[in-house]
């Protein structure tokens, strides 16, 4: 048994000769235990996930992983069965059609004998002897009889049919065999993912096979749907309406006007519900997509007997759509043309006994189609968009599937049992009989109706009797035709339960046999005479009758399931429900009278998980095996578990996509595989290959399908897997399907050479093989740079133990591997280990600066734009030129998938060449002067490394592909952006809303709401459609390490919360380029250790700041939560949120829910945490649904306008604001325990309902009065209003009254100051137009009677509030001006009537004196003080710090309010000029200070309260006024303040020089009398100086007398010549001193001492060189006689004479220049 389920596992996947590891699987299997797969891992391509990667590495469903989203196509119907891939080759497209071939040949002949030849056989002889029937009364009831006659009369020996019946059995065998033969492969509908990825691997393949499919796949696409459209809606509407033109046209000709008239009113009215039908798609769903012009057509040719339908059918196969009139109209025709022309028809065969028997075959077919019409018609409310368009409800069934198949057979049976009977009582009883019965079908339908709709009501979220009346329109189709109901759902829908309406038919069908049978007296005779030609009716009334009743039982007792449960998750994302929809849901949920436990609801989402398609039946005998559940439990449990797990999953996926590419977690680029299209980039300025002809070329980028190519492997060319670094493949041109290879080339000096070309066919598969080896280029500046990003593994080879890439904007260290690399080659050239450690050195000996600076620069990648030497050929050339390193690292790891812009280098499998592919200089664009292009060209030298190429993903489509493939890229695009408008963040929006609207059980008594039983997810769901409206969204950021964060961001805790500070790095800071802001919140850390587990997941910040501090080695994931405030009409999801505000409004939680998740969070919370805290939390339901409301009512006011108010109501009415006595009322925060909590309430109610009227626009104010009282209730939102109000009122007094550091804080909350900007009083005439004023609110109420007083007293209370606030700041404000003013007058009196005092001190013995006579704390005199010529300064007078020598030496200005007095004292010798000049100490009373003081005392208040004021300006238009003022009066004060100092320091200025001037009179005086005397002494002076003068003479006179005596000794004696020389300078000497004579004289007339001296010194040298000048002349006298006795004797001195000469005279010339000074 096991082998044969195996065995039939496998021909159901994949068939007899499917081959999966030929084909491979569009859809892989489930691996269960026990069953037969033939998977095959490789095949599975990046866009299908298996839905085993569905579930998150989190259990409890906290973090479903983003695949689990992408596999379910956001809850899109995904079988989960495996599905093979049909084969695609020529062969296996040839083995496929040879099999079906097979297939019908074979059913051809066994049709040929067993169908045909043999029944011919055996009836040939008794059908001469059966008589053909020729009238349609009794005798026509026997069916073996008519049938014997059909056979023999109109089907034996009918070639055509003989041909018709072999083909049709033929074309059966035909499809089964091929069922056969590849399982499910060619027999199951694909979803829009796995068609996007099968056409993108035939676009890829390019290969015969690939375009015979292509072309048949789009030949099926137009098929059907021109099938669809000409056939099953145009073809048949026109058949039926032709069959009733030609009844009309026989009852014409037959004279039966009256039913001409009947059937042309049937025909009129069908056309009448079709315009009525437009008018409803046009004003409700189509507003936008249909076209003035197409609504004028279709209404012009409506009248014109369905030629509507031929005008929509031609615009729907020129549009390429089906139009939605299209559908609606025949519809409409089925429905009610069809059933009044089916009625009058039937009645009409059977009342004519004129008629022929031709006219009434051609009646019988009309009635016959008929009846099919409205049988398909009523079988579409079991359907998804039919059910949609007739009963506004959609149906279970999506395709014709057995079901809908069941369905139909039963509504033909049902329709042609209701018709039928009808005619044949009206025949009996006419001619009043089917208006009596008619009459009592539509009392006891409505009565029933009524009943039964009342206990559905009891469901509905809307008032019974409303429900009720709803549905009473359904009676009239029920009463006429068939039931107005889907007869799949088990529950009472529309109508009543279809057991009781078919109990009715069954004994109405009695009580109208037994009328019949007393109208003709139950005589059988009489019977045949009335209906003597109407056999065939009778026949068909018992036949239906009978198969209504069989296939009734079978589907309400087999085929029934419940739609809601059971249907596809659309039902439940799609739009939200309806009254009925949610009365249906609320009546599983109260059918259970135990709610089932979170186990029992967690096991149920996990099979859920699994598969989301799972029916409630399959999933319950799993989940059963371990419970038992009556139906009504199970069923209420599925449908909980089922609306959980959506609303979940749609949380997620919105949560996903607001979140959007800032987090990294999980983030990943896309891996290269094979059977892709790729373009190929040089990573110099080669451009991209590019195939021309035979030719390979690098090309700037032209987007022909030339410059792409497919990856395939060398085994396999249609495998698809992923593209591994050291793996070989071949390169396949997409546009000429040729291979890439090498041929050998030119040497290039010396070294061989290998060109790339394109051929088809190549003589060895080796030629075309290569070698994507993985790398990576990086440019650094310096060699710090490289030594700060690489690491060598050790000290001998090239392998690199870390590489850090720098950091760029955006990038994931998650995506980059530092492990693995080699060094290839530095600046071009084959790297070697001593030239890495070149670069080492170098590093080592840069400077410390560099070194510890060097690691926050940025490297740059030599591929950047803009960079000259990304635009190189060569790029390392150019980078050594510059004295850069261009490194290239090559993966040592082979086996490393390649992701999309990854640079690889192609190295050649075969082993021609250890050198990688290269390219050749030249230029990618065209010469400007010159025809002929010098491209690039891809080659392989010999020992040259070669370049890197960059794999770039290829778009799907080219401007010069064939017209299939353009076909196909366009089908690709297509479908891709109907995916990607899922993926959308506005479309994910509104599936959570609608989910959530469909999950919310509100409204109803006793119903178990799903939400409010699970807080949790009812809270994340809230925040997930808060979040995106308010563009709030959570930034993901990976970490290797905590310490990396604290690195890259500065932290601080502000209120209890963790946020940005600061950058550390601003300029190369991630978390700044992923789009976090400054005031970020961090709301979860997580760690995950080596095994890709979350260890550590915590939101509270006394936890993450706790492991801030710890040095943890886990990687880290960061959660911030960024805000920023963008305009509404430029989010579209802000748009879809105001949509769907009215779905919206009913999630807001209510108060008990509110109460009730506080207390939960609360209690699950492992601190100390207080209700409050819980309440009031940013994430918890308080905040959430006012930031909803708020945000909801100010996008939608600014986008709708007044169009915004019916949401806008039913955003008010939900909200449910509070009065105090109402939240203590309805204890919810009873007692004093709970005042502040119910205090914060109430002003976090004031904030969204001020903000409501705020924008509530002013049409709406003016002349909408019933809609502003709506919004504004005095019981509610008004006294809501005036409770926050007094709130706020009553924190600022208090706040007012509390002094912290002799100041109090008057700024308004700004909760008050947003109320009293946004609301103005009523009484305020200048106000009262204004949209913002209350004027509106009493006008509004002003006719209502009963609430108008309660209004105005409202009112007045705001106004008081008001007032008094206005009141208030215009008091304070005043106040501080006159404060100021006051200051201003003392501090001028001050300045006028300061008298200061000047010590001049001449020395530090003055500074001491007066340094001890100062107190060293005040500097103020302790005694009466009086230094030399200055006045006495009397005790009690205070140094003056910002003038004279204290301000010159300390540094004391006007400015500085804390002079350091202590330091002054200390340092007061300091003062003491060396230069001479007289020290300048001021004194003066303290008068000027303390006024000076309390003008900026009174400046400050005022400026203070000007600031505090500020907000209470926008609020206040009136004390704005007083503010501009003011700010006026301040600068003129500060003005005058600096001006009175000024005027003081010019005053301290004069006096301090009067006081100056007076001592410099008195010195003058003293100066005077010195220098009279100094006269005198001039005067003496003048005398001794003509004595020196006489003295000078005598001395020249000597020398002149000297000079002689000496030119007569230069002739004898060279050393006489020399001593006379002695004698000049001394001459010289002499007159050098008779000049500083005379300068000294002059000096003597400023100073007598000095001259004197000089006199006696003069004196002494006179007498000295007297003496010396009398030897001298002694000696020369007596030399002279010695030369004159020498000269008689004529005889030479002797030498020992010479030298006593010398002696001697050296020592006379010696006592000269001693008694000289010299």
């Amino acid at each position: 048994m096991e082998g044969c389920r195996q065995f039939l596992n496998r021909v159901e996947t994949c068939g007899v000769i499917g081959d999966e590891e030929t084909h491979g699987y569009v859809r892989m299997p489930l691996l269960a235990e026990g069953e037969a797969s033939c998977p095959d891992d490789k095949e599975i391509d990046e866009e299908t996930p298996s839905p085993e990667t569905s579930l998150s590495r989190d259990a409890t469903g906290t973090n479903l992983v983003k695949a689990a989203t992408k596999a379910q196509q956001d809850l899109k119907d995904l079988d989960n069965a495996p599905l093979l891939r049909p084969p695609r080759t020529v062969k296996g497209i040839s083995v496929a059609v040879l099999w079906m071939l097979l297939g019908a040949a074979v059913g051809g002949l066994l049709a040929y004998h067993a169908l045909w030849k043999i029944p011919n056989h055996l009836m040939g002889k008794h059908c001469q002897h059966v008589r053909p029937i020729h009238h349609m009364g009794f005798d026509a009831i026997h069916l073996s009889k008519a049938a014997l006659s059909f056979y023999c009369h109109a089907i034996h020996r009918q070639p055509s049919l003989e041909l018709l019946s072999v083909a049709g059995v033929a074309a059966a065998s035909s499809v089964a065999s091929l069922r056969l033969a590849y399982g499910r492969a060619y027999f199951t509908t694909w979803n829009d993912a796995e068609s996007v990825t099968e056409l993108r691997k035939l676009y890829s393949m390019r290969t015969p096979g690939s375009f015979l499919v292509l072309r048949s796949w789009r030949l099926r696409l137009s098929l059907h749907f021109i099938f669809q459209i000409v056939i099953m809606l145009w073809l048949r509407y026109m058949l039926d309406l032709g069959m009733d033109i030609q009844a009309m046209w026989i009852f014409i000709e037959h004279g039966d006007y009256e039913f001409f008239s009947f059937n042309l009113c049937g025909v009129f009215l069908g056309l009448i519900w079709t315009a009525y039908e437009f008018h409803t798609h046009i004003s409700e769903d189509y507003s936008g997509k249909i076209t003035r012009a197409q609504v004028f057509f279709s209404g012009l040719t409506l009248p014109l007997l369905g030629q509507h339908v031929t005008y929509l059918a031609g615009l729907s196969l020129y549009q390429g759509a089906l139009h939605p009139f299209l559908f609606v109209s025949t519809l409409a025709e089925a429905i009610l043309e069809s059933s009044v022309s089916s009625m009058i028809q039937t009645y009409a065969v059977v009342f004519s006994q004129h008629l022929s028997a031709v006219s009434k075959a051609q009646l019988y077919v009309s009635i016959a189609m008929s009846f099919v019409s409205i049988g398909y018609a009523f079988s579409t409310i079991d359907q998804v968009d039919g059910g949609k368009v007739l009963a506004k409800l959609p149906g279970f069934c999506k395709s014709f599937d057995g079901r809908f198949f069941a369905v139909f057979v039963f509504r033909c049976a049902e329709i042609t049992s209701r018709i039928t009977s009808l005619a044949m009582f009206q025949m009996v009883t006419r001619p009043h009989g089917i208006f009596f019965l008619l009459g009592t079908d539509i009392l006891v339908i409505a009565a029933l109706t009524a009943f039964f709709q009342y206990r559905v009501g009891k469901a509905a979220p809307v008032n019974q009797w409303a429900f009720v009346r709803q549905n009473m329109f359904y009676v009239v189709p029920s009463v006429l035709c068939c039931l107005m109901a889907p007869m799949l759902e088990k529950d009472c829908v529309l109508t009543m339960p279809p057991w009781c309406y078919y109990a009715t038919r069954i004994l109405e069908l009695v009580a109208m046999t037994a009328i019949s049978g007393e109208y003709l007296e139950w005589d059988i005779e009489r019977v045949q005479d009335l209906f003597s030609d109407d056999g065939v009716v009778l026949a068909a009334f018992a036949m239906s009758t009978v198969l209504m009743i069989i296939l009734g039982v079978i589907i309400r007792w087999f085929l029934g399931i419940r739609t809601l449960i059971d249907s596809q998750n659309e039902t439940w994302t799609q739009s939200e429900f309806n009254n009925v929809q949610h009365a249906l849901r609320n009546r599983i949920l109260l059918g259970s009278q135990k709610e089932a436990s979170t186990s029992d609801i967690g096991k149920i989402k996990s099979e859920l998980e699994r598969n989301p398609t799972i029916s409630s039946k399959e999933c319950q005998e799993i989940v059963e095996s371990n419970a038992e559940w009556t139906e009504a439990e199970w069923e209420a449990a599925f449908l909980r578990a089922k609306a959980t797990f959506l609303m979940q999953q749609t949380t997620k996926s919105l949560e996903d996509a607001t979140n959007g590419t800032s987090s990294m977690k999980g983030h990943a680029t896309k891996i290269v595989k094979t059977g892709a299209p790729i373009t190929v980039r040089s990573s110099g300025g080669g451009g991209i290959l590019t195939c021309k002809g035979e030719d390979v070329v690098g090309q700037f980028d032209t987007a022909l399908s030339d410059q792409k190519f497919v990856l395939e492997t060398t085994t396999d060319p249609f495998a698809s897997q992923e593209l591994l670094s050291g793996s070989e493949v071949c390169l396949r041109s997409l546009a000429h399907g040729g291979l890439l290879g090498l041929v050998p080339g030119k040497q290039s000096d010396g070294a061989a050479t290998f060109d790339l070309r394109c051929h088809a066919d190549w003589h060895s598969p080796e030629d075309t093989k290569f070698v994507p080896v993985l790398v990576h280029e990086e440019l650094f500046k310096n060699p710090m740079r490289f030594a700060h990003h690489v690491y060598m593994q050790d000290d001998t080879s090239l392998r690199v133990a870390k590489l850090d890439q720098p950091k760029r904007k955006g990038q994931s260290s998650k995506s980059w591997t530092s492990e693995g690399w080699q060094i290839m080659a530095i600046n071009g050239q084959e790297a070697t280990r001593q030239a890495v450690d070149e670069i080492l050195q170098k590093a080592k000996k840069a400077p410390k600066a560099a070194r510890s600076t060097s690691g926050d620069e940025k490297s740059e990648a030599g591929t950047e734009a803009g960079s000259d030497i990304a635009k190189a050929i060569n790029p390392g050339e150019v980078a050594a030129a510059k004295g850069e390193y261009m490194v290239q690292f090559v993966k040592v790891n082979m086996g490393t998938p390649i992701k999309f812009g990854d640079k690889v280098m192609l190295k050649h499998a075969a082993g021609w060449t250890k050198s990688a592919l290269g390219m050749s200089k030249g230029s990618t664009s065209v010469s400007e002067t010159s025809d002929i292009v010098d491209l690039p060209r891809p080659r392989v030298v010999d020992n040259h490394l070669g370049l890197a190429f960059t794999v770039e993903d290829a778009e799907y489509g080219s401007k010069d592909d064939p017209v299939v493939y353009q076909w196909a890229a366009d089908f690709i695009n297509r479908l891709q952006d109907s995916l990607t408008l899922q993926e959308s963040l506005a479309e994910k929006y509104r599936m959570l809303t609608v989910v959530a609207y469909n999950s919310r059980t509100v409204g109803v008594e006793g119903v178990p709401g799903i939400l409010h039983a699970d807080t949790e997810l009812h809270s994340k769901l809230l925040t997930s459609l808060l979040k995106p409206i308010r563009h709030e969204k959570d930034i993901m950021i990976e970490y290797d390490l905590l310490e990396d964060a604290d690195d890259d961001i500065e932290f601080t805790e502000s209120d209890g919360r963790i946020v940005i500070q600061g950058w550390v790095d601003e300029a190369d800071c991630r978390a700044k380029a992923l789009g976090l802001q400054i005031g970020d919140e961090l709301i979860l850390l997580e760690l995950e250790n080596e095994d890709k587990q979350i260890v550590v997941s915590t939101s509270r910040p006394s936890e993450m700041s706790e492991l801030f501090s710890e040095e943890r080695d886990e990687l880290v994931y960061l959660t911030f939560r960024s805000r920023t405030e963008p305009k509404a009409e430029d989010n579209d999801i802000i748009k879809k949120a105001v949509d769907q505000a009215g779905l919206i409004a009913t999630l807001l939680p209510s108060w008990q829910e509110i109460v009730a998740g506080a207390t939960a969070v609360a209690g699950k919370s492992n601190s100390d945490m207080m209700l409050e805290d819980a309440l009031l939390q940013e994430r918890g339901f308080f905040a959430t649904k006012c930031g909803l409301v708020s945000s909801l009512m100010e996008a939608g006011f600014q986008l709708l306008h007044d169009d915004f108010t019916d949401a806008a109501l039913k955003l008010h009415n939900l909200f449910d604001a509070k009065t105090e006595q109402e939240l203590q009322k309805e204890g919810l925060f009873p007692g004093e325990k709970y005042q502040e909590l119910r205090n914060t309430i109430l002003v976090r109610q004031l904030e969204v309902l001020v903000g409501s009227w705020h924008r509530v626009p002013r049409i709406i104010k003016e002349d909408r009065p019933n809609i502003l009282r709506s919004l504004f209730r005095p019981d509610v939102e008004l006294a809501a209003m005036r409770d926050g109000l007094r709130v706020l009122y009553a924190r600022w007094q208090a706040k007012r009254e509390v002094v912290v550091n002799g100041e109090t804080t008057i700024e308004m909350p700004e909760q008050l100051t947003d109320f009293f900007s946004k609301i103005q009083p009523a009484t305020d005439e200048d106000t009262r137009g204004d949209e913002k004023s209350l004027f509106w609110l009493t006008k509004a109420f002003h006719q209502q009677s009963d609430r108008s007083k309660h209004v105005q007293q409202l009112v007045t209370e705001f106004s008081k509030f008001y007032e008094s606030a206005e009141t208030f700041w215009e008091r304070r404000v005043n106040s501080a001006r006159e404060g100021a003013e006051h200051a201003q007058v003392s501090m001028k009196a001050a300045v006028s009537g300061e008298k200061a005092k000047v010590i001049l001190c001449s020395s530090v013995a003055d500074l001491m004196a007066v340094k001890a006579k100062l107190d060293g704390t005040t500097l103020k005199l302790k005694e009466d003080c009086q230094v030399g010529d200055s006045v006495k300064v009397p005790a009690g007078q205070t140094l003056i710090l910002t003038q004279g020598a204290v301000r010159d030496v300390f540094k004391t200005k006007a400015t500085s309010k804390t002079p350091d007095r202590d330091a002054i004292y200390r340092g007061f010798e300091r003062m003491y000029r060396p230069d001479g000049k007289d020290v300048r100490l001021l004194f003066s009373s303290d008068d000027f200070v303390v006024q000076q003081g309390e003008a900026e005392k009174a400046m400050e208040r005022l400026r203070r309260d000007l600031e505090q004021a500020k907000t209470a300006g926008q609020a206040f238009p009136s004390v704005k006024q007083n503010l501009d003022t003011l700010n006026e009066v301040l600068h003129d004060f500060k003005m005058n303040t600096k001006d009175q100092e000024a005027m003081r320091k010019l005053a301290l200025q004069e006096q301090e020089f009067a006081e100056m001037m007076r001592v410099a009179n008195n010195r003058l005086h003293q100066v005077e009398a010195k220098k009279n005397k100094l006269e005198e002494l001039n005067n003496q002076l003048e005398a001794d100086k003509v004595v020196l003068a006489n003295q000078k003479q005598t001395v020249e006179e000597l020398n002149r007398k000297l000079e002689a005596d000496k030119a007569v000794l230069a002739k004898q004696k060279r050393d006489v010549e020399d001593e006379l020389a002695t004698v000049m300078t001394v001459k010289d000497n002499i007159d050098a001193e008779k000049t500083q004579l005379t300068e000294k004289t002059d000096e003597l007339a400023k100073d007598k001492e000095k001259l004197r001296i000089e006199n006696e010194q003069l004196d002494v040298k006179k007498k000295t060189m007297e003496e010396a000048l009398k030897e001298v002349n002694t000696y020369l006298e007596s030399q002279k006689t010695t030369l004159e006795r020498k000269s008689t004797q004529q005889a030479a001195p002797e030498e020992a004479e010479e030298t006593a000469a010398k002696t001697y005279l050296a020592g006379l010339m010696n006592r000269v220049n001693a008694s000289l000074g010299l």
